[in-house]
């Protein structure tokens, strides 16, 4: 097979660890040395929550153990598989598929002669309902139909002797599995000192009964010395799946322990690095450059300015990169739309589209539309333990004494949100010239005094606001972001 055929060297530049931003690296070569170093087989569950890098990490893995380690390693994404009813039959049709791209020239002759012959009798057995027998749930489903007669590779004696045995009675089933094993092990040893590796991604979005199918598959036939997977998932929801199917009462994280053999959490990524790749990346550079920046110190880049506010509302919120990205597309999509001769305040119109999609800030969101208040949702505060002050009611004060460990800038940055909106709530739009300062007072520090920082960056004269009319009033604020949150993804 051609290596135009093989989508994994697309991921060769992209995913690896030393063009990696988000300071993966350390850890990603702690997690690869773990795999390889394991002499037992092994199941383990990275545990990451929703939208935190799960995939991209996965990937990572993925090329340093090909492409630098040269392990054999395959990918499976679950969730475009969970349409079938036999998670041993995609596992099997992955093997064989990407067999080929693991090994070229000599190596792919060698590696079909000795190891092909076992993957293929497994494909038979798998084809014709492997994983359903093993329940005493085998029958003739639409899929068993589909391969019976063109997906299976010619071995007729072996076949028959298969389907035998797949209606046979209990003993009989114990030896089919054990034959199972047997040709796992043959394909295993091919390979000799290394592991052979299964990075699974998506378990978690999957139907819940295939989820579980799939565990049970993992576990009966793959507990096997040389064999070693690992599943990225959101534990968290993945107990949930199997709640759905046992009910409320079960215990779904106990129940998923019996699978996995060891558990790692991925860590929280970089988000300011983060955001600094989303603002490099973005097609609307030149239109960025345009807007207004109310806030922008004089040996402050605008790219710098935008990263560290989009940064600092990731940390303030606690958003996944996920959401990270999606308030940041949001965003674009409303600087596209802005006429010219109009101007506003990036910080406030980020932390408003924020707070428009966030499950425990939509009320201060609804509060500040309204009432022109910024306040929180008793409900949250009582959630999280929090006691809710006339100084602590501001909805991104309140946000970042949810965390721990909040970084300076972020904690600073949180302080102005009040401050710029209560300027939007109060202003006065000049008609006439813009008021200046008789003279130009050094600027307060933006850390050490957030709140003096932003009055003085919009030239507070005397509790009135100067802004110009081309300046957005707050209903225009709550237009933007609205448009803008119709769009989903």
């Amino acid at each position: 097979m051609s290596n135009k055929q093989d989508p994994f060297l697309s991921w060769k530049k992209k995913y690896n660890w030393d063009n990696c931003k988000l300071g993966s690296k350390g850890y990603g070569d702690f997690i690869s040395s773990y795999i390889k170093g394991q002499t037992q087989p092994l199941v383990m569950n990275l545990n990451g929550s929703w939208g935190i890098g799960k995939t991209h990490f996965l990937r990572q893995l993925y090329c340093q153990l090909r492409f630098v380690d040269q392990n054999p390693v395959f990918y499976i994404n679950a969730w475009e598989s969970d349409f079938s009813k036999d998670p041993m039959l995609v596992i099997i049709n992955e093997m064989i598929r990407q067999l080929a791209y693991i090994h070229e020239g000599e190596a792919a002759a060698q590696a079909e002669d000795v190891i092909a012959d076992r993957l293929k009798w497994l494909w038979n057995v798998s084809a014709l309902g492997g994983a359903a027998y093993l329940s005493g749930k085998f029958e003739n489903t639409a899929i068993y139909e589909l391969v019976k007669d063109k997906a299976t590779f010619d071995d007729t004696g072996k076949l028959q002797k298969v389907g035998k045995k797949l209606s046979d009675n209990y003993i009989y089933q114990k030896n089919a599995l054990a034959d199972i094993k047997m040709h796992l092990t043959h394909f295993a040893e091919y390979y000799k000192d290394r592991n052979i590796i299964i990075l699974v991604d998506e378990l978690d979005r999957c139907r819940p009964s295939y989820a579980i199918e799939f565990l049970e598959i993992v576990k009966h036939l793959f507990g096997i010395k040389g064999f070693v997977f690992v599943m990225a998932t959101d534990t968290e929801q993945l107990s949930h799946s199997v709640q759905a199917v046992y009910g409320p009462q079960f215990n779904g994280a106990e129940y998923l322990s019996r699978f996995f053999t060891r558990s790692a959490r991925l860590p929280e990524p970089n988000k300011v690095e983060f955001s600094r790749l989303l603002v490099d990346s973005s097609d609307n550079l030149d239109k960025i450059y345009e807007l207004s920046w109310p806030l922008l110190k004089e040996d402050e880049s605008i790219k710098d300015h935008l990263s560290s506010v989009l940064a600092c509302i990731g940390i303030i919120y606690g958003l996944s990169l996920r959401r990270m990205t999606q308030l940041f597309e949001k965003y674009q999509s409303i600087i596209v739309c802005v006429p010219e001769d109009e101007k506003f305040d990036s910080f406030l119109l980020l932390q408003l589209l924020c707070e428009y999609d966030h499950p425990d800030f939509k009320f201060s969101y609804e509060k500040k539309k309204t009432e022109k208040i910024s306040r929180v949702d008793p409900k949250v505060a009582e959630k999280h333990n929090k006691n809710v002050t006339s100084s602590s009611n501001d909805s991104a004060v309140f946000a970042r004494s949810l965390y721990k460990n909040v970084p300076q800038k972020a904690n600073s940055i949180s302080s102005m949100f009040g401050v710029i909106f209560e300027i939007y709530k109060s202003r006065t739009a000049s008609q006439g010239k813009r008021i200046t300062m008789p003279y130009k007072m050094p600027a307060p520090d933006e850390i050490e005094k957030p709140i003096e920082y932003v009055k003085y960056m919009y030239n507070e004269i005397t509790n009135q606001f100067d802004l110009p009319e081309e300046y957005w009033n707050l209903d225009k604020y709550f237009n933007y972001v609205e448009l803008a949150s119709s769009i989903t993804s």
